[in-house]
């Protein structure tokens, strides 16, 4: 009788504390170009600066603004050797995509990937964390900053295309 009563209070209580999420009402895809150069220090940290992204007209051609939108969130992310095959990204420790505009002190994080594994081939799938972006897509562009931390040196040049997506909500 005892485990009867404590299945009815629990059950109740972990269902109530389920919070339904908000649908996603549209994705935004962005794609930009960079070099991971080869023979980088491994104990440094390195920033690569992808200035001036537009915005582009998810949000004007449904006459939107991002104060209208409940959220604007990380969907997914990926570094893709654009010449496949000729590098892995196993040489990384962890990376950090951060969002910002013109002040880059003030900025938060959208994707990560803390301990990338040996076996990472050419193509990296990064994490998205629960940041909103609204706050940085008010004006026509935005910037973003990755942060690359190492095993080892890389050993050639690697053209990177970085891909990634944020929910609309």
């Amino acid at each position: 009788m005892k485990k009867l009563m404590l299945f009815l209070f629990i059950v109740p209580l972990i269902t109530s504390s389920c919070k339904k999420e908000d649908p996603e009402l549209f994705e935004m895809l962005y794609a930009e170009n960079f070099t991971i150069p080869a023979g980088l220090n491994p104990f440094d940290t390195h920033y690569f600066l992808l200035k001036d992204i537009p915005v582009g007209t998810y949000l004007s051609a449904r006459n939107l603004t991002p104060d209208m939108l409940k959220a604007i969130n990380p969907k997914a992310a990926s570094f893709i050797n654009t010449f496949a095959g000729s590098a892995n990204y196993d040489f990384l420790r962890d990376v950090s995509v951060r969002i910002y505009t013109d002040d880059i002190n003030n900025s938060k994080e959208l994707f990560y990937y803390d301990l990338v594994p040996e076996n990472t081939g050419d193509n990296l799938g990064l994490i998205p964390s629960l940041a909103d972006a609204r706050a940085y897509l008010n004006g026509s562009v935005f910037n973003i900053e990755i942060r690359l931390n190492f095993k080892r040196a890389p050993l050639q040049n690697i053209e990177t295309q970085f891909r990634f997506s944020l929910s609309a909500k």
